[in-house]
């Protein structure tokens, strides 16, 4: 969607998510647990570099400003309080609840697009899914299957909603909330480029359905390349699948349940694609190994994610 000049409702919606950011600073939001600050020795954890990437994205942070993986050091400190002075907020180098809520709201978005990606056979993989998403995640959007040479194959349904620690009880379960931020365990699907291969079924096809399953397995860009880090021996997020499900009392075309950070598409999609991909396109259903690291195959696939709007945020 493009921005219009003027939007009188955008104006509102300023203020009102402004209003939101400054009520919800009592407490950490998650994926935050405790506060941050400089230690001898240093803190250290997963916490620290979601931090440090999000302040890496802040024009008001001193540059360079290169995160130090999982190490709250003297640089990082100082990038607090870079931060907390663009904000308006005391300056003592602490993140708290306030710079928690400020940095999520303001530098979630990664600002990543696939504008110029080469061809999938160009960056040396045989297929490609790309997806469009909205800042909500209940909306389900059309993603495409691409070949090696980014010819389209496929346009599917797909949603990329994570789980809802505010939604009903109970599974599957259903929400129109935005879902959990991309940097929880299992909040939304996580934006950027990344590594996709092909794996055969989960064990469990009522969660999973009874087909061969979509790994992410490494991020490139955007968010999934530090959420997604597979040089860390327990990176932020593993296990991101596109998989669908036999959830009981659901049939197409009704919206599908949230995930646990996954994407669900439909079952004949799914079904299509995986035939699609290894009759035709030489693709290979690698044994599903249920996400142990290190990942011992070669990735045949891409995907890329991205927030539609996301580059026209603050």
């Amino acid at each position: 969607s493009v921005r219009s000049r003027y939007n009188p409702m955008e104006k509102h919606a300023v203020l009102l998510f402004s209003l939101l950011v400054v009520v919800s600073t009592t407490q950490l939001p998650p994926p935050f647990t405790r506060n941050l600050y400089l230690t001898n020795p240093p803190m250290t954890g997963k916490d620290v570099i979601i931090l440090q990437n999000l302040l890496a994205r802040s024009p008001a942070v001193s540059k360079p400003f290169t995160p130090t993986f999982e190490t709250f050091d003297a640089t990082t400190s100082e990038a607090v309080k870079d931060f907390e002075r663009s904000v308006n907020i005391t300056v003592d180098g602490i993140m708290g609840p306030e710079v928690a809520n400020h940095a999520l709201a303001l530098f979630t978005c990664d600002h990543w697009t696939p504008e110029g990606l080469p061809t999938p056979k160009e960056m040396g993989y045989k297929y490609a899914v790309h997806i469009p998403v909205y800042r909500n995640r209940s909306h389900q959007v059309q993603a495409k299957l691409l070949s090696a040479t980014g010819d389209l194959l496929h346009t599917f349904t797909a949603r990329l909603h994570g789980f809802d620690r505010y939604g009903p009880n109970g599974w599957p379960h259903y929400s129109d909330t935005i879902g959990e931020n991309q940097f929880c365990g299992f909040g939304n699907t996580p934006t950027g480029l990344g590594e996709l291969d092909l794996n055969t079924p989960e064990d469990d096809p009522k969660a999973f359905g009874p087909y061969d399953i979509h790994r992410i397995v490494r991020g490139l860009e955007g968010n999934l390349k530090f959420v997604c880090n597979i040089t860390s021996n327990d990176p932020i997020r593993n296990g991101i699948l596109i998989h669908t499900g036999e959830w009981p009392g659901w049939k197409p075309p009704a919206a599908m349940p949230n995930s646990e950070g996954c994407i669900h598409i439909h079952p004949t999609d799914l079904k299509y694609m995986d035939q699609l991909l290894t009759t035709h396109y030489g693709v290979v259903a690698h044994k599903n190994l249920g996400g142990k690291l290190p990942y011992p195959y070669k990735s045949q696939g891409v995907i890329a994610i991205w927030e539609v709007g996301c580059k026209l945020n603050p």
